[in-house]
């Protein structure tokens, strides 16, 4: 168990990401993170991927950077050897790229990339995170896209976090994760939680 952070810290370094990330584009679904719940989310991540390759499908909220940042300003001493985010929005691409170059994060890049497209084979990771369109419309149609990209990121061989949403009092919500659920025991992976806490994919 790692020691507890400089909540203080953490914040501040959480929020000079927050400045410089883009404008959320509704109509892409873009709904970013708060920054106590980047602080928590970014911590957890760092953890849950120590010393590995790490594949943000996607990542308007920016938690890549805020894992980068944090272990480059000592905040936490743990944390992924690589992190690479592979995001279609040009923006969050150019974005991360000149945090990472301005602090310089040289174990973080970002690659222009669409989920509609097969993941690049050349690229091999250990771990993947996505927080996906919630699939709202489409009965998890988009979160499953994304969750596929991240599978064939680690070579259908290691875990992931997909990110859902969660409300006791909608309906859809619910249908979305079955249907994760079932894509992900579809591709010989099963899901280790299904409550609030985070909890990686991981294969059968």
């Amino acid at each position: 168990m790692p020691d507890p952070i400089d909540l203080r810290a953490a914040m501040n370094a959480i929020s000079d990401v927050v400045q410089n990330r883009p404008r959320p584009l509704r109509e892409f679904d873009q709904i970013y993170m708060k920054t106590g719940d980047m602080v928590m989310q970014s911590e957890f991540v760092a953890n849950w991927a120590n010393g590995k390759r790490l594949a943000f499908i996607g990542d308007g909220d920016a938690i890549s950077v805020c894992v980068a940042y944090l272990q480059e300003r000592k905040i936490i001493d743990y944390g992924p050897s690589r992190i690479t985010v592979f995001d279609f929005d040009e923006r969050i691409v150019i974005a991360v790229k000149r945090f990472a170059d301005k602090e310089r994060l040289e174990h973080l890049d970002a690659v222009l990339y669409n989920c509609l497209d097969s993941f690049p084979p050349s690229n091999t990771f250990d771990c993947f995170y996505t927080n996906p369109p919630w699939g709202a419309s489409n009965d998890g149609e988009s979160v499953n896209v994304f969750a596929q990209r991240g599978m064939e990121a680690i070579g259908f061989e290691g875990q992931g976090i997909i990110v859902i949403a969660d409300d006791e009092e909608l309906d859809w919500p619910k249908n979305v994760l079955a249907s994760v659920q079932r894509f992900a025991l579809g591709q010989g992976f099963f899901c280790l939680s299904d409550d609030a806490a985070p909890a990686p994919l991981s294969p059968r």
